[in-house]
């Protein structure tokens, strides 16, 4: 699922984690896809689909959808999107729409969670993120892969 497993992680730190999840793409092992589909239900009963692509001439967006409304986050693109069937706001709009803007070229996250991880490693603080965390994600990775006929992870399925 290459960079999909970000998208696994937002999803599961949105709305919960995954109950079952059904994955189409390439089961080569030692290959990386450059398309994967996953559709998924989620413990609180929400079913979704995950489109992960290198070939497609979209932009990449992740989409909780349910009988009363949305929300789409676009992955690689400044948007965010909302509808819902209630409130005021939403009387007389289909949508709306929000502009979120780009880290900057000088953004420095990966420096600054480089340090947090030296920093917890040395004892002086808390990690914010645990491997259990990580895992959790490369968990519902390698389950839509065992429910594929084969695939890096199959030898993980529980």
């Amino acid at each position: 699922m290459d960079v999909g497993i970000h998208s696994i992680d937002l999803i599961r730190w949105l709305a919960g984690e995954f109950e079952e999840v059904d994955y189409r793409g390439n089961t080569s092992p030692g290959t990386v896809e450059r398309e994967a589909e996953m559709t998924f239900r989620l413990a609180n009963g929400a079913n979704s689909r995950l489109v992960a692509s290198r070939i497609r001439d979209l932009a990449q967006k992740m989409t909780f959808a349910g009988s009363r409304g949305f929300i789409e986050v676009g992955l690689w693109d400044q948007t965010l999107r909302i509808r819902s069937e209630k409130g005021k706001l939403f009387q007389n709009l289909p949508y709306l729409d929000l502009a979120v803007p780009r880290r900057p070229p000088s953004d420095a996250s990966f420096v600054i969670q480089l340090s947090h991880l030296v920093s917890a490693v040395r004892g002086e603080e808390e990690l914010l993120v645990t491997g259990e965390e990580g895992m959790a994600a490369v968990d519902v990775v390698c389950r839509a892969y065992a429910g594929a006929t084969s695939g890096p992870c199959t030898s993980t399925r529980r």
